[in-house]
């Protein structure tokens, strides 16, 4: 210290010690902590002293942001700190920046769980995968294997002891109960502690993989899931943490927030509560009053996503600007798409051009302009068979034109809510005889409140409701996950089935299915020809054929994927791809084989006048014509003209498909008998919103496909808003009223016909608009004008 320029330090008396540097300190200079009180300055305090605040920041630097301030000649010491410290227990607290209330921020997130809010542990839903299973009917998965089979015995003295009921399902004993057999008791070491003996373990490759098994995700013991660490968790905005903020719906935080801050707040944070606000009204308006900030992205179905994205657009207010949206209505009840049509047509009226992709009549009617293109889809189609106004297109022949004129005709039909009961007493009728069904008991994800439904087999099943009810937590999360658990498959990307009581009925299914929107696959290999299993055949028929037999060519030679036929400079891609550095890669067609994929011997090898790359660019209504008389190619691509595909062509990469084309062709695989197979039994086949990206017409073909699916002897149940395909089915089940914490209620189950006589039924108001109610279109004359806007 003396070479840093300082010579005193103050005694715990007040009184001042001179160092030297032969000297030794005496006890009187430390404190009760062994601290050396050093003496920085000293001044008369007054206002024109320049010395000062030099003293300050150098006690403040030297005694990391802690100093103490002693009244000479008395016992007066006050100590100060430089940020937030508590004076009482000296506990020191960051800075309130944006990052430290960010879990993707290391200055923010909770250091035990990464700011994920959950940790790897022990999943308890693997290890009693049967809760509705008494402790004597032994439902502890890990311990009904030789090796662990004794736990069973070693816990029974806890179990009397505690007096744990035995005979009662797992599910229904209470909380004191399970923790007696989950964490032991006395000699009793639990499930849990069975586990911490086999992590002792882990470097034998059986226990690694027993671990694996019942491994999952837990919530996070530090910060009980908030994902934040405690120092955030400190702030406060009315008694509000941002943990707690982050789990309010957007309705009850915009509400929350609406109510203003305290005045020592609004100075600091007036301005940007009330643009929050803003930006939330606009969410709820577009149909996501529901969601809160805290809902994972990866737990949002696409339609959601998509209003996100509108959302923030929207929120920033702008004019003059081009808006392009890809099928807005996706994943929409049919109420939340009059909400979002009204947020769409302000966005126009602020002097925005607003372009929409839609299939939806209801979005179509209320359009200023419409362009029509068709006649029909793939190569037959993209050109303009319609631009104008939708007054002027109805009644037009092209595909929209006709179906907004059903619609009309449907609407002066005064028998039709009479006619759809009797279609639906045939449709009952046709599949009356399978008579079983497969009942979710104590439905309890997410927004579900303890629900019970009844799913009958061998008909075409719907699950409605407005957004955000429960429709995909109850068939995706509870009975699909929780399905595939029970007969011993993966759960693909769901961590765990979703909370429920049990599934009864199981036994009448040998397989269940899963048909979601998600990509058939990323790679350009990946292809309508490749996915059925077709090209084996076309393969095979060109292995056989004279010019490939005398170049010594097997079937092996035709695929792209395989080396020896294909092109080697692209390896069978047709394409190359350019590192750009720093930027995107660029693809370029192939120089060597000009983006045919094969080399010249296999391209010289002609199969009825087309060689193999011309063959890939065969539509599947020109393969089935050029192919006609080959009964195993038929019988794999006949269900893709069924499905309404016979546009695609053999070789288009399938990520280049729509979510409604993927799904398609899934449905066109199963139907040509082509993997993944349903297993030859009864399978349950679960479609997430199937007519998503479909026109009208294509929905028809929707249906038809769906049944021949039930003619085959399966069942299948959708999650499903399109008005037109509710009123096919044969069950609906309606979940509501709202959506958020207001929904998760089973509100109607029955047919079409009697959901249409529901008053209080969201869905049943909208099939009665959509069948009775809705007028022929106004022409374009009448329509309300928007000042300084133009059509």
């Amino acid at each position: 210290w003396l070479r840093a320029g300082f010579h005193r330090v103050l005694a715990r008396d007040g009184s001042v010690i001179e160092l030297s540097p032969e000297m030794k300190l005496p006890k009187s200079a430390l404190d009760e902590e062994g601290r050396v009180a050093l003496l920085v300055g000293r001044h008369v305090l007054r206002p024109e002293d320049p010395e000062l605040l030099t003293t300050l920041t150098t006690a403040f630097d030297l005694g990391d942001g802690a100093l103490s301030v002693r009244r000479h000649g008395t016992d007066d010491v006050k100590r100060f700190h430089r940020g937030l410290v508590c004076n009482g227990c000296s506990r020191t607290f960051l800075d309130p920046v944006p990052a430290l209330f960010s879990f993707n921020s290391p200055r923010g997130a909770c250091e035990t769980c990464q700011g994920f809010g959950r940790v790897a542990g022990i999943d308890e839903s693997r290890v009693i995968p049967d809760p509705g299973k008494s402790l004597r009917e032994r439902p502890i998965a890990p311990f009904n294997s030789p090796a662990y089979e004794s736990a069973y015995t070693e816990m029974e003295p806890a179990l009397v002891k505690h007096r744990v009921r035995r005979s009662v399902p797992w599910a229904e004993l209470s909380a004191e109960e399970r923790d007696v057999v989950w964490n032991g008791r006395g000699a009793w070491y639990g499930v849990k502690g069975l586990f911490e003996w086999l992590e002792k373990k882990r470097y034998k490759v059986h226990v690694r993989v027993l671990l694996a098994r019942y491994r999952g995700y837990t919530t996070c013991p530090s910060c009980n899931g908030a994902r934040l660490r405690p120092e955030a968790l400190a702030v406060r905005l009315r008694d509000e943490t941002m943990a707690t903020l982050a789990t309010k719906t957007l309705v009850e935080l915009r509400d929350f927030l609406a109510r203003g801050l305290d005045p020592r707040d609004e100075a600091r944070g007036g301005a940007l509560a009330r643009d929050l606000v803003k930006r939330l009204d606009t969410l709820v308006a577009i149909g996501l009053p529901y969601l809160s900030l805290g809902r994972p992205l990866r737990t949002l179905s696409g339609g959601e996503a998509q209003r996100i994205q509108l959302g923030s657009a929207i929120g920033n207010a702008l004019t003059g600007t081009l808006y392009v949206l890809d099928e807005p209505t996706v994943g929409l009840h049919a109420e939340d798409t009059e909400r979002l049509l009204g947020v769409l047509e302000r966005l126009a009226a602020q002097g925005n051009a607003v372009v929409a992709v839609e299939h939806d009549t209801a979005v179509i009617r209320r359009a200023a302009h419409v362009v029509d293109l068709g006649p029909h889809a793939g190569r037959r189609g993209g050109e303009v068979v319609f631009e104008g106004t939708p007054f002027d297109l109805e009644g037009r022949d092209t595909a929209t034109g006709r179906a907004l004129l059903a619609e009309t005709a449907e609407a002066a039909r005064p028998d039709l809510p009479e006619a759809l009961v009797a279609e639906s007493e045939v449709v009952f009728a046709a599949h009356r005889f399978a008579g079983k069904a497969v009942t979710i008991v104590g439905a309890r994800a997410h927004n579900l409140k303890n629900v019970t439904v009844r799913i009958p087999l061998g008909k075409l099943v719907a699950v409605a409701g407005v957004s955000g009810s429960g429709k995909s937590s109850l068939v995706v999360d509870v009975l699909a996950a929780g399905t595939l658990r029970a007969l011993g498959k993966p759960l693909g990307t769901a961590d765990a089935a979703g909370e429920h009581t049990r599934i009864d009925g199981l036994a009448a299914i040998s397989d269940l299915v899963l048909v979601d929107q998600s990509p058939l696959g990323r790679s350009a290999r990946s292809n309508p020809a490749t996915f059925t299993k077709a090209w084996d055949d076309v393969r095979a028929l060109f292995a056989r054929t004279p010019e490939a037999r005398s170049l010594g060519l097997t079937p092996g030679s035709f695929s792209f994927n395989a080396v020896g036929g294909r092109c080697e400079t692209c390896e069978g891609n047709g394409f190359v791809a350019i590192d750009m550095q720093f930027l995107s890669d660029v693809t370029v067609v192939c120089e060597s084989c000009d983006g045919k994929r094969f080399g010249p011997a296999v391209l010289s090898v002609r199969l009825r006048g087309r060689n193999v790359s011309e063959v890939l660019a065969l539509t599947i209504e020109e393969a089935l014509s050029v192919f006609g008389d080959v009964k195993a190619l038929v019988g794999k691509l006949s269900p893709l003209e069924s499905a309404g595909l016979a546009y695609l062509t053999l070789g288009q990469p399938t990520s280049t498909l729509s979510g409604g084309e993927a799904q398609r062709l899934k449905i066109a695989s199963f139907l040509g008998g082509a993997k993944p197979k349903p297993g030859g039994g009864h399978t349950l086949f679960v479609f997430d919103e199937p007519t998503t990206g479909l026109a009208p017409e294509d929905v028809e073909v929707l249906v038809s496909v769906f049944r021949r699916l039930l003619a085959s002897g399966h069942s299948i149940l959708t999650v499903e808003h399109h008005l037109g395909f509710l009123r096919k089915a044969d069950h609906v089940i309606e979940l509501g009223p709202s959506g958020g914490p207001a929904g998760g209620h089973v509100v109607f189950a029955g047919t079409p016909a009697e959901l249409m006589t529901q008053r209080t039924s969201p869905t049943g108001r909208a099939l009665r608009s959509a069948a009775g109610g809705r007028t022929s279109l106004q022409s374009a004359d009448s329509w309300p004008k928007v000042s300084g806007a133009t059509s």
